[in-house]
This record gives C-alpha cells, sequence and structure tokens, in this order.
C-alpha cells in the first residue's frame, strides 16, 4: 500500500517543482540590466535599480509590453554600459528610449555593424587626446 502511495505523489512533487523552478526563471529573466564598462585597472559595481515597472496590453491577440526601468549612478563619474534586455523568442523591440540628466533619447534600431561604426566614433572623439 505505501508503494501505490508514492507512486501517486511523485507526480505531483514533479509537477510542483517545474511549476516552482518555471517561476523563478522567469522572474530572473524578466529584467534588462547594465554591464558597467570599466576603465583599466577600475572595477564597477552593478548600477543600483531605483524601480522596475511593467505593463501589459493585449491587442488583437497580440502583448505589447512596456518597461520602465530606472538605474542610479552611485559614482562620482560618468560610466559606460552595456544595456542587456532578454527577449522571449518571437519578441522584437519597437521603440527605446532613455533619459540622461532629464532629457529624453529616442534610441534608433540598426543592423549590428552600423551600430558598431557609430558607437566606435563616438568613443574615438570621447578619448582625451592627452
Amino acid at each position: 500500500m505505501k508503494n501505490n502511495n508514492q507512486l501517486k505523489f511523485k507526480p505531483f512533487i514533479f509537477i510542483f517543482f517545474f511549476v516552482l523552478f518555471n517561476v523563478f526563471v522567469v522572474d530572473l529573466f524578466a529584467d534588462g540590466f547594465i554591464v558597467p564598462v570599466p576603465r583599466p585597472r577600475e572595477r564597477i559595481p552593478p548600477l543600483t535599480v531605483k524601480y522596475h515597472r511593467v505593463n501589459v496590453e493585449i491587442i488583437n491577440q497580440v502583448a505589447k509590453t512596456s518597461i520602465d526601468q530606472v538605474f542610479i549612478n552611485n559614482h562620482n563619474r560618468d560610466i559606460e554600459g552595456i544595456f542587456i534586455f532578454p527577449l522571449p523568442e518571437r519578441a522584437s523591440i519597437s521603440e527605446f528610449s532613455m533619459y540622461i540628466g532629464g532629457k529624453k533619447v529616442e534610441g534608433e534600431i540598426l543592423d549590428r555593424d552600423k551600430a558598431r561604426r557609430i558607437y566606435e566614433d563616438i568613443v574615438r572623439r570621447m578619448k582625451d587626446p592627452a
């Protein structure tokens, strides 16, 4: 009798842990984050997230998700960082903007090579010639 009860209970345990695992994995990948790019021989801790807000609107069976994240730079200077935002399969970005010093800066979606050239040109212009 004991073995029969154990066999009935095992699928429940498996399903419970499967659901629990998936809930936490989804939460792990729901946030965007910034990876600071340090100068040589410099260590920069991760930026603090002040808040993260998500709004989902369903239109004709398509979910439009808007995400508002605010990061705090606790350093005494401007820092460069790489914003990473994992997307689920079949999702795409339609708009990206950020505020720098209270001013809204609109992002533009470019192909990888063009984006890299623009980025390297900006970095080259910002370097101190001394």
